[in-house]
């Protein structure tokens, strides 16, 4: 029972100060002792004579991240045609800026063509991208689009966040994501989005 205290407390401190999970390590002891595995009943060190100086700590591990490349964008049209000029420049701003994040909107009256748009821009420009490319319908011009919370789970799990650790509410598992993007190169495709509220928990966290 301690050491469920003293897990469930770890993951309240990573989650508040860091915006991430335990890592594979200490999920997986924490899976055993759920368990009961028998080995972790293996005797332990004897206690220390009063005299005895412990040794100095040291260095902090470090904390674990999953290490997924996601690669789900749908497969590109072959027969592509035309939309040059647009082509031209979506693929120069996702190139171009390779210093910070850049967020790309295209928009349009249905039918036309955006999602066949973006994805082969998106193609077009993914080796830039090495971390991975992640793509999801919103379905933000029907009657039910997604809510940003839904996505999230899809997101995380694309990046390697097992379902037990995906944190419950919205914005801790914003937080998570955007931990997991900092310092990567991710591509992200948005279709169909509503309005900028759908979207807005789904943004990196850098500048």
């Amino acid at each position: 029972a301690e050491a469920l205290e003293s897990y469930a407390a770890a993951r309240r401190t990573l989650s508040r100060e860091l915006g991430i999970d335990p890592g594979p390590q200490l999920r997986r002891l924490h899976e055993r002792i759920l368990r009961n595995d028998p080995s972790l009943a293996a005797p332990g060190r004897p206690p220390e004579t009063e005299d005895a100086h412990a040794p100095e700590p040291g260095p902090a591990p470090e904390l674990d991240a999953p290490a997924e490349r996601p690669a789900s964008l749908p497969a590109d049209l072959a027969d592509f045609t035309g939309r040059t000029t647009q082509i031209q420049r979506l693929t120069g701003w996702l190139s171009e800026h390779t210093e910070e994040p850049v967020v790309v909107s295209v928009s349009g009256v249905g039918g036309v063509g955006k999602t066949a748009l973006a994805v082969h821009a998106a193609h077009a420009v993914r080796a830039g991208y090495p971390d991975g490319q992640l793509y999801i319908d919103l379905l933000g011009t029907g009657e039910h689009p997604l809510p940003p919370s839904v996505v999230l789970v899809e997101f995380l799990r694309a990046l390697g966040v097992p379902d037990s650790s995906v944190p419950e509410g919205e914005g801790e598992r914003s937080a998570l994501f955007r931990s997991l993007l900092s310092g990567r190169r991710v591509l992200i495709v948005l279709d169909n989005a509503r309005d900028a509220r759908q979207v807005r928990p789904l943004l990196p966290g850098t500048a």
